[in-house]
């Protein structure tokens, strides 16, 4: 065999490999979960490695790590991750009504949360989640903490909000009750955000609102 048809053969040899390399990758991005768990690994070059619809039924997020997330509000849940690093990974994992989200990563994962109603916001580990468009809620909790940074428009009849550990919250909208915890080391920015009334107290992690039990851990 001459030296040409060896390095044809091996390079058809290479493609084979990198189509089945390329085949499972796409399956592993392109299918749709709908368990309570699953993880996302992102792939080289691609920045819409995943497009899959969660199960349905959760109502609070607990979002921590190096990510981003936007939430929208709609009529169905879904999420899309986006990345451009291969070696990023963003976790979802549903326990009851909360949905978790975990990156890890060098570079910043970007995830599209679409979510059909929302109670509950926690973000820690230097985890940013911002909301596009106004939420109109009857009650909305939020926990900032560890350096994350929360970005949220609501209307709502109660906000709770606790931040701390250097982290930064702000708030825009109206709410007729606003029940605020922040440490000296966290910023609130409450510029664009309305309350009939606000109280203010010592940072807790224990409450309850309306019913809905308010604990976090770290």
């Amino acid at each position: 065999m001459s030296y040409v048809q060896r390095e044809l053969k091996n390079l058809k040899h290479k493609d084979m490999k990198t189509a089945i390399k390329t085949l499972f990758a796409t399956a592993l991005t392109a299918i749709v979960l709908t368990s309570s768990a699953f993880t996302t690994f992102a792939k080289e070059g691609d920045k819409n490695p995943s497009s899959s619809t969660v199960a349905s039924g959760y109502n609070m997020i607990k979002v921590k790590g190096n990510v981003l997330v936007y939430l929208y509000l709609g009529t169905k849940e879904n999420v899309r991750v986006e990345t451009e690093q291969s070696e990023t990974k963003v976790s979802f994992k549903r326990e009851g009504n909360k949905l978790l989200i975990n990156a890890t990563g060098n570079e910043r994962a970007t995830v599209f949360l679409t979510v059909k109603d929302l109670k509950r916001i926690e973000a820690s580990e230097n985890a940013v989640v911002k909301s596009t468009g106004r939420f109109n809620l009857s009650l909305l909790q939020v926990f900032v903490q560890d350096k994350a940074k929360v970005d949220v428009n609501v209307v709502a009849q109660d906000v709770y909000t606790v931040v701390k550990d250097a982290s930064t919250l702000k708030l825009s909208g109206s709410t007729d009750h606003h029940l605020s915890e922040k440490d000296n080391d966290s910023d609130l920015n409450v510029t664009h955000f309305a309350a009939l009334k606000t109280d203010s107290s010592s940072p807790v992690f224990a409450i309850k609102i309306a019913g809905v039990s308010n604990s976090t851990t770290k």
